[in-house]
């Protein structure tokens, strides 16, 4: 049998016993055990994901003992990696503490939102500020509010996207079981293994995903991918500085990781200077949003790594025709740039900073509200800063 903390799964079988305790109000749990099967890759990253749930809330599922599975908050790990002399690793010795928040009977999630209602932006536009709970959820909660409604299909499943929420909602909530709750959840892959915290190290071979869009690299290219028609899809994008092509990043780190927004940083030493991007997939997004900086002014752009013809919109580029499986990407900024009808490139001259967003239109010219460029580049503007915490009913 499994125990799943977070993202981080582990064999419940090797644990040592349930020590439950209450101290004052809180209900605290101390689990421990031992990991030994799996790769030398495997256990490493398995040591590192745990002593990345600090301070995080997550859903824990126990396999014999699911009378307390629920939602926890982690208050302390400590894990040691035993090798060999030879470096092998043995196995991985860890004990977690958690304070029990409360199972799905007792709890609500509730989804803290903070920031304006639209990003700063040059096109006179207004941001569609929105949320996405789990993929599986009920009795979602916005007060008086009366949210619209756009149902995303990725490779998980369908998941709901509530837009047009005003500034005066601070909060929204929703019922969620800790067995599901990471269906439809932002993550980065290393090597396919889903990573937990911000604490490691990942190689050339990371993805972000959120079952419906993701971005790995490539040589020169920034890849999106994208599900639609049952399978998976890329697009290739060329990101450059002083016309200078950006190569596999020579450092990547990860800034924010939970389930609702992932954020990671690619680094690059270019002959005009270092060169950072933070890369974020939101859950629930079907875009991906970048902030490429230099220390000094210069001319970034990114366009398709192919030549595409493409149209204007307020705000955005996106090709003049479908592609063959009845799409459109889009490529969209909250602030002024150039664009090239011909190559489909956005460009941003004299600037330490160029912010933009690149996503699917699904259905291109027959995209359904909620999905089309103009939509997508509403939501990108209008996307809060989101925090989740367990509230009693």
């Amino acid at each position: 049998m499994s125990l799943q903390i977070g993202r981080v799964i582990l064999g419940e079988a090797d644990m040592r016993p349930f020590e439950e305790t209450w101290s004052s109000d809180e209900r605290t749990v101390t689990l421990s055990g031992e990991v030994h099967r799996g790769t030398v890759a495997q256990l490493t990253a398995t040591h590192d994901d745990l002593l990345g749930l600090g301070n995080s809330l997550v859903g824990v599922s126990f396999g014999t003992k699911n009378h307390r599975n629920g939602f926890y908050t982690v208050m302390g790990a400590k894990s040691s990696l035993i090798h060999l002399g030879s470096q092998q690793v043995v196995r991985v010795e860890w004990e977690v503490n958690l304070r029990r928040e409360g199972s799905v009977s007792e709890v609500d999630l509730e989804t803290r939102l903070a920031g304006p209602l639209t990003r700063a932006n040059d096109h006179t536009l207004t941001g569609n500020r929105w949320t996405a709970p789990p993929l599986v959820h009920t009795s979602f909660w916005a007060g008086s509010d009366t949210p619209g409604v756009v149902n995303r299909v990725g490779e998980e499943g369908t998941i709901k996207v509530y837009t047009q929420l005003p500034l005066s909602r601070p909060s929204v909530r929703y019922a969620a079981d800790p067995l599901t709750y990471d269906l439809g959840a932002a993550r980065v892959l290393d090597n396919g293994l889903e990573r937990s915290g911000t604490g490691v190290t990942l190689s050339s071979a990371w993805q972000l995903s959120n079952s419906l869009v993701g971005a790995s690299w490539s040589g020169n290219d920034l890849v999106l991918h994208y599900y639609a028609g049952g399978s998976w899809k890329t697009k290739l994008f060329r990101p450059q500085v002083d016309s200078t092509n950006l190569p596999v990043p020579e450092a990547i780190s990860v800034l924010h990781n939970q389930m609702e927004r992932v954020t990671l940083r690619l680094v690059w030493g270019i002959s005009s200077g270092r060169v950072t991007a933070d890369l974020t997939v939101r859950r629930g997004a079907r875009y991906i949003d970048v902030i490429m900086k230099k220390p000094v002014a210069s001319t970034m752009s990114v366009g398709p790594s192919a030549s595409v013809a493409s149209a204007s919109f307020t705000g955005g580029y996106r090709p003049t025709a479908n592609d063959g499986d009845g799409n459109r990407y889009v490529l969209g900024s909250a602030r002024s740039f150039t664009g090239n009808t011909g190559t489909g490139v956005i460009s941003k001259s004299a600037s330490a900073r160029f912010d933009f967003m690149l996503g699917l239109e699904l259905g291109g010219t027959s995209a359904v509200t909620g999905d089309t460029g103009t939509d997508l580049l509403a939501q990108y503007l209008g996307s809060p800063s989101e925090s989740v915490q367990a509230v009693r009913r």
